[in-house]
């Protein structure tokens, strides 16, 4: 079993970066147990505060939610039941042909979005020399617009991942798509249906569900850095300043006083270990 403080302390994040929760059914008479999680992504901004020698903003490029099992094996997953993650929306393609008569002719489109009654879109194409006709696409959809997707990996029969990758209407940061928002609309989401091991006693093998929020070293993006100078102001830091090597460290340090592993910082590929939820039983009447 879990360490009696660690299974307390049930929710571990790096503040204002992500945000992880997670929680489980177990139907009553059987040994079924559907796993549900919420999940949210924002910028962190981190030191700044009396003691601190840098300021900072962070976002997340790329990330994934891992379940971890302890040994021995605790579950058996059903692989029909297993959420494998979907597209951004939800919605009918209806494609129509408009004729062209005149050579070199170009279509042009336009794309509108709403969050609130979903989007449609005319997607640009172009006819010409000798072309007689072009085509469009309408889209329409319902639900609000996600900048996340979630996609689906099993490294192992009883450890699956969910992977996370900014959309293309993403926010940037220097150039690059971050992670903002809910990877899924619902509230609620349940990510899984599994059984537990009946070999042990499941009130102890539930304790041991968790669910962990990752990155690699590379998805990290650090923006608007500042550091103290001797008067107690805080600058802009310069590019090729050596003193980066301090907001690494500040971050480092972060997480260990978030209760998170303590990270390696110098190879790009390293798992820096974000969040973690241990699930929360709640009773299920069905």
């Amino acid at each position: 079993m879990l360490p009696t403080d660690r299974r307390h302390n049930r929710l571990r994040q790096l503040k204002g970066l992500v945000t992880i929760d997670a929680w489980h059914e177990r139907k009553r008479g059987t040994l079924d147990v559907s796993l549900f999680a919420y999940a949210n992504f924002e910028e962190a901004r981190l030191g700044g505060e009396a003691g601190d020698e840098v300021a900072f903003r962070l976002t997340l490029k790329r990330a994934e939610l891992r379940f971890i099992q302890s040994e021995p094996k605790s579950y058996d997953f059903d692989p029909a039941r297993i959420w494998r993650g979907d597209d951004a929306t939800v919605g009918t393609v209806v494609k129509k042909n408009h004729g062209i008569t005149k050579e070199n002719s170009k279509v042009a489109g336009s794309l509108s979005l709403s969050a609130k009654s979903g989007f449609s879109t005319k997607i640009e194409c172009e006819a010409g020399g000798n072309a007689e006709e072009a085509s469009y696409s309408e889209f329409t959809a319902s639900g609000s617009l996600r900048t996340v997707a979630v996609s689906f990996q099993r490294n192992s029969p009883g450890e699956p991942v969910w992977l996370f990758k900014p959309m293309a209407d993403s926010p940037q940061v220097h150039g690059s798509s971050i992670l903002q928002g809910a990877p899924w609309d619902e509230a609620v989401k349940m990510l899984a249906r599994m059984k537990v091991d009946a070999r042990h006693l499941a009130e102890e093998m539930e304790s041991q569900i968790r669910l962990a929020i990752v990155c690699k070293r590379e998805d990290l993006v650090f923006s608007d850095i500042m550091i103290k100078l001797a008067d107690g102001q805080f600058v802009n830091m310069s590019e090729g300043s050596p003193k980066r090597l301090i907001v690494q460290e500040y971050l480092k340090q972060s997480l260990v006083s978030a209760d998170l592993p303590s990270a390696d910082m110098m190879s790009p590929f390293a798992v820096i270990w974000l969040g973690e939820a241990i699930s929360e039983p709640r009773s299920d009447n069905g």
